[in-house]
């Protein structure tokens, strides 16, 4: 059956022809004369070879190239003489984001096209879609092969369609006719688009532009080059293609592109011709289009016949040999010639003239690595990617047109002694000193400034420092690559200096607009602006610090201004010289500082905002609580130095008096704070001294004491996570402060310790292993020497099992025999310290050495059984932990932290959690497990055992959208349970306040149903008492009830607040919107919004839909769920607006106010909720939210009951 072509070409779901005559397909494309169709592969030496054979036969009038039109200025300079591939092509966006090469090798067939056509004066065209034109979708997949794909591949023995090319084209041209090798690339091309039937849209586009270009040069004999899969939709009548549906484009009446809603300067591209390398155009490498082994290729193209092929094969071999040689494995004669005989066996067994590429691979494999994947094995892969790959490189002409950055950047780098084009691909380490040298003050300023302009040139390594300390030196990895001079030819367009530049890029980033409309991303280039020594912006960004930043900006972003106005003021910015540093002038130019420079303003801004995280649970507002502590100290330090008091005079009073207010917030966060924030409270009162260290050990061990439920526990880890956070610093010298919290650790039986260890455990894992393992060490030096013994680990189980029992019993009787004998008492305890596990519990396995190395994490094989099993079944949850350390093993004498293999599978870790913490413990930690993104924890947790709570349920619903279906009807299960529960109890707490707004209204109108309450209430001054002792009440005016009751008199808009910080306030406010929605006074209207606003009204009813719904997370338009509600209100006068949000907008501040004073003037009733939960702890950006207030929008954090509380005051 012949496969006719208007049947491949009907659409885009066309269904798979069941047969295919290849032969018919293949003898049109070999027979299309409009264009004489040449598909190739992008780097092929056998094509290059044939290449000119095949267009000195047809003699076409002009040659298509596949390549976007923005290069074709480029097309002569790649025939010119002077030029010696490897060169590339490069082109980028006027914005930075999209940097393409297109490299050039003297096997590319396209190379030899563009030669062919210069030697006959021929025109090339390029004729691709144009670059403007396209999108990142790259989104063409080999799909499994079948039919003829997979025919050709059985028959080839291929494993994947590259090894199909070389097998099909390269391995049997030897010898063959120029047309039969476009045959075969014909055939390939089919063959992968047939198994694919469906284009990519990318390709459909490209396709088009093409067609579209053959059809301008109708008249002209033309030969087209492109990839062979495009061949079959550059026939006359194409085979599997359509017009694209959704094209952005339109063509004019010349072919030409025009982008729909785009302007022509933003669709500009900067090119540039480059040279480029063998490493580069290895694929390897990252280039997407790239070959393995470029050295082989380039090889077999100069062979031109069968004794000069097999020479090359033979001494690429010889090659690979002596590179293992140099390696220092013992590799001869003998053994290059078993892979040249191995080889060639191969080539005979698969019908080729001579070995191949892939021959030759499989040789050097079987015969050289002698059976070891590692070892030799790795030699020899590396001695073969050194060999094939090659580091051949090319150049350009010395006339090439460049820009005229280029030479100014390669003068400066020659003048600072830096690597310049000359040293391509060598990379260089420097340490420099810049606040000591003016030479290395001028390569840091010229180094950052390429930086900014995105030139691939230097990037800062390492210097060595530790933890907050400021080093003063720098160390950079510098390193000429070929993606510099591409980038060099884009940061021209913004300028012919470096320095221009550099100031062009941060001005396009923002940088021009004024300073009333910028925001958080400012910062990072006004730091970028102060290391490139552009003065003029730094000026413009400090005035924006002290300025209009302060009323917007969070903690965290106050804390980078503090330290950033700090290092401007202490002179330690290199590009930011004093006017009496030495510098060198024509890199660097001097920075006036202004007088007013200090802190105040930040400082103050930042206090404000620590009254905002009171009932913060995110970890990086504490981790913003240390860099204040640390900036306090700082502070404490300089002021105490005589030489520096001048400098900051009327500074030191200020920041005192920012301490008290700082002190008076973490005393309120130590008693209502969150759990994290209690902790972080804590450990910030004891590093300023207002808590010692008696009370700081006697907090931290009511924490362990009171941890008896799942909530305490919970707590215990969110409070020592906080602690831990800000006194890590201090346990590098100082352990302490964890005295009284070892006492409590040490009293404990095992089991009431096994209850607590995964809290504790959880806690601790915030601090890196490296600070774990240096605490263990000081404990266990504190330790008696017998809490420390090593245990044997030679000793066989059962023998250590009678061992075991034998003491116990022997400790029993002894105790029995002598209850008043105190164990160990020869030992000494230094003065100050506890006696520690001086009488030892005959029923206790675990001493306290072992228990902390529990709680750390750090595994020991001396461990008892039952610990090593616990420390395994915590480690398959915490790992080795984050941080310095996290790489090495932790564990003394043998491994742990998650060296070890993991469990079999969920269900049996799970088993094991049971065994050794019992039920309630084994549920939190699959809980913590789901948190943390084990998917599988779920599905073996207990449905009815869970204990319903706003915590479980943001668990539950983080896992959601990334669970196999199975799983999700399970996740539904159980988070249908939990939010059913906790709107049934919280609708119990709630139906109090709610009290009155749907019973029927009073009213004077006389019917049958009288309000005899009311009527006697309101009557009773008229009450007489008779002369018989009877009270009698004569009415002046009745009340009764109306027939109907009170029925939607009341709008309730709540809008929503999704961002990733408020999903406890999102649980609560869809479980108190859908008890409002339940009340006949009541319609409620609910709105989410992040940076889009999403009306769930119809599902505020079933709060479990709008929560499987909704997607926390992302930015925060706060102004657009106010403009959202805005255009919902009907009457003004009975419209209550909730707004739910913790205040951080991401948009406009302005535009935010303007919409709080439009609904204020309305006549809408509005209440900000910074935070809606049982506790009422908000954490939120207080200096927005004092905006909002002073627009007319009260703000608060209430519980859901005092919410109803206050709507039904504004109802009634």
């Amino acid at each position: 059956m012949t496969i006719q072509p208007e049947t491949c070409s009907s659409g885009p779901h066309q269904p798979a022809a069941p047969d295919l005559n290849a032969e018919a397909v293949l003898a049109e494309l070999s027979q299309c004369q409009q264009p004489f169709l040449i598909g190739v592969r992008h780097h092929s030496a056998v094509m290059a070879k044939v290449i000119p054979q095949l267009l000195d036969q047809f003699a076409p009038d002009i040659v298509l190239l596949e390549l976007p039109p923005e290069f074709a200025d480029w097309i002569p300079w790649l025939a010119h003489p002077e030029t010696q591939a490897p060169v590339a092509l490069s082109g980028c966006d006027v914005d930075g984001e999209r940097l393409a090469f297109y490299p050039f090798a003297d096997f590319s067939p396209e190379l030899a096209a563009i030669r062919w056509a210069a030697r006959n004066k021929v025109p090339v065209e390029a004729f691709d879609l144009p670059m403007a034109s396209r999108t990142n979708s790259r989104d063409r997949q080999l799909a499994n092969p079948q039919g003829l794909l997979a025919s050709l591949m059985t028959r080839t023995e291929s494993a994947d369609s590259g090894q199909l090319w070389e097998r099909l084209v390269e391995s049997t041209a030897l010898g063959s006719a120029a047309e039969n090798i476009r045959r075969s690339g014909l055939l390939f091309g089919w063959a992968i688009r047939w198994n694919d039937q469906q284009p990519s849209n990318y390709d459909l586009a490209r396709e088009s532009y093409m067609r579209s270009r053959i059809a301008a040069h109708r008249s002209k004999k033309a030969a087209a080059v492109i990839g062979a899969y495009h061949a079959a939709a550059l026939l006359p009548t194409p085979l599997l293609w359509h017009e694209p549906a959704d094209s952005d484009d339109d063509l004019n009446d010349d072919g030409d592109v025009r982008r729909k809603g785009r302007k022509s300067d933003d669709d500009r591209f900067i090119t540039a011709m480059i040279p480029y390398s063998f490493q580069q155009l290895d694929e390897r490498s990252g280039y997407p289009a790239g070959i393995r082994d470029p050295l082989w290729h380039q090889e077999i193209l100069e062979a031109a016949t069968l004794p000069e092929c097999e020479e090359a094969v033979a001494r690429i071999i010889v090659s690979i040999c002596r590179e293992l040689r140099k390696a220092g494995h013992p590799m001869n004669a003998a053994d290059g010639m078993e892979v040249l005989r191995m080889s060639r066996d191969l080539a005979r067994l698969r019908r080729l003239q001579v070995p191949g590429r892939g021959e030759v691979m499989e040789s050097l494999q079987s015969c050289l690595t002698r059976g070891q994947l590692s070892g030799l094995g790795r030699a020899v892969a590396d001695a073969m990617q050194i060999v094939l790959v090659g580091n051949r490189s090319g150049a350009v002409p010395g006339e090439l047109p460049r820009c005229g950055l280029a030479p100014h950047i390669e003068s400066i780098l020659k003048q600072l002694r830096l690597p310049g084009p000359e040293s391509l691909g060598q990379e260089k380490r420097l340490r420099l000193d810049p606040l000591r040298s003016s030479l290395d003050r001028a390569r840091v300023v010229v180094l950052e400034q390429m930086n900014i302009c995105q030139i691939p040139y230097a990037a800062r390594a390492e210097d060595g420092s530790a933890g907050d300390r400021e080093s003063l030196t720098s160390v950079w990895d510098v390193q000429w690559q070929h993606a510099t001079a591409a980038m060099i030819a884009l940061a021209g367009t913004r300028g012919t200096t470096l320095r221009q530049a550099a100031e062009g890029m941060l001005r396009l980033r923002g940088m021009d607009r004024p300073v009333e409309e910028w925001g958080e991303s400012h910062l990072v280039q006004l730091t970028s602006a102060a290391q490139g020594n552009l003065v003029q912006l730094v000026s413009t960004g400090l005035a924006w610090l002290l300025g209009s930043f302060t009323g917007t900006a969070s903690l965290p972003q106050l804390m980078y201004a503090m330290n950033f106005v700090d290092r401007v003021h202490s002179g330690h910015i290199p590009g930011l010289p004093s006017p009496t540093d030495d510098v060198m002038p024509a890199f660097c130019l001097p920075f006036h500082a202004p007088e007013n420079l200090d802190v105040t303003t930040l400082l103050q801004a930042a206090i404000s905002r620590v009254g905002g995280l009171c009932g913060s649970e995110d970890e990086s507002d504490v981790a913003a609580l240390l860099d204040l502590m640390l900036w306090f100290q700082q502070q404490d330090d300089h002021s105490q130095s005589p030489e520096n008091e001048d400098k900051i005079d009327g500074l030191a009073p200020a920041v005192a008096i920012e301490a008290g207010r700082l002190l008076f917030h973490l005393r309120q966060f130590s008693q209502s704070g969150s759990a994290l924030m209690q902790g972080a409270a804590l450990g910030c009162r004891l590093l300023i001294g207002d808590l010692s260290e008696t009370d700081f050990t006697t907090q931290t061990s009511s924490w362990l004491d009171s941890a008896v439920d799942e909530d305490l526990r919970h707590d215990l880890t969110r409070r020592l996570r906080g602690t831990l956070i800000l006194v890590a610093p201090r346990l590098h010298s100082d352990p302490g402060c964890l005295n009284g919290m070892e006492e409590r650790i040490d009293v404990f039986s095992d089991a009431d310790f096994f209850q607590r260890l995964p809290a504790l455990r959880g806690g601790f894992d915030v601090i890196s292993p490296a600070l774990r393992r240096q605490l263990l060490y000081q404990i266990q030096q504190r330790l008696p020497q017998t809490s420390s013994t090593i245990r044997p680990t030679n000793v066989d189980p059962l023998v250590q099992k009678l061992m075991f029992e034998a003491d116990q019993a022997a400790r029993a009787a002894v105790a029995e025999l002598l209850p008043d004998l105190m164990w160990m008492d020869d030992i000494s305890v230094p003065e100050g310290e506890s006696r520690r596990s001086m009488v030892d519990d005959p029923s206790r396995q675990l001493n306290l050495l072992d228990r902390w190395r529990l709680i750390l994490g750090l595994r020991d094989q001396s461990m008892c059984s039952a610990a090593r099993r616990a420390a395994r079944a915590l480690d398959e949850l915490y790992g080795s932990g984050a941080g310095e350390g996290s790489r090495s093993t932790l564990g003394g004498h043998g491994s742990g932290a998650g060296e070890e293999p993991p469990w079999p599978n969920t269900r049996v870790w799970a088993d094991e959690l049971g065994d050794l913490f019992g039920e309630r413990v084994r549920e939190e930690v699959l809980g913590s497990a789901v948190e943390k993104g084990r998917a599988a924890a779920l599905a073996v947790m207990n449905e009815d055992s869970v204990r319903p709570s706003v915590d479980l349920l943001q668990t539950v619903l983080s896992m959601k959208g990334n669970l196999p279906d199975g799983q999700t009807e399970k996740l539904r299960r159980i988070a249908r349970r939990i939010t059913d529960e906790l709107a049934k109890e919280l609708a119990t707490r709630i139906a109090p306040a709610l009290t009155g707004l749907t019973t029927p209204r009073p009213t004077r109108r006389p019917n049958r149903r009288l309000d005899l309450r009311r009527t006697v209430m309101s009557n009773l001054k008229t009450a007489k008492v008779d002369s018989d002792g009877t009270t009698r009440l004569v009415p002046e005016q009745f009340y009764f009830r109306t027939p109907s009751r009170r029925t939607m008199d009341w709008h309730l808009i709540f809008v929503v607040d999704v961002s990733g910080s408020m999903e406890p306030s999102v649980i609560y406010s869809a479980l108190t919107a859908a008890i409002f929605s339940a009340l006949p006074a009541l319609s409620v209207t609910f709105l989410a919004f992040s940076t889009e606003v999403i009306d769930f009204t119809s599902h505020v009813d079933d709060p479990l839909a709008m929560l499987m719904e909704v997607q926390v997370g992302g930015g925060t338009f706060i102004w657009k769920g106010l403009a959202a509600a805005r255009e919902r209100l009907k009457v003004p006068a009975r419209t209550i607006v909730l707004l739910v949000t913790d205040f951080e907008e991401g948009g406009s501040v302005g535009a935010l106010l303007n919409e709080v004073m439009a609904l204020v003037d309305s006549g809408a009733k509005t209440l900000g909720l910074a935070a809606l939960s049982d506790d009422g702890k908000p954490r939120y950006h207080t200096g927005i939210a004092s905006q909002v207030v002073n627009c007319g929008m009260p703000v608060a954090a209430l519980s859901p009951l005092e919410l109803a509380r206050w709507v039904g005051e504004q109802i009634r």
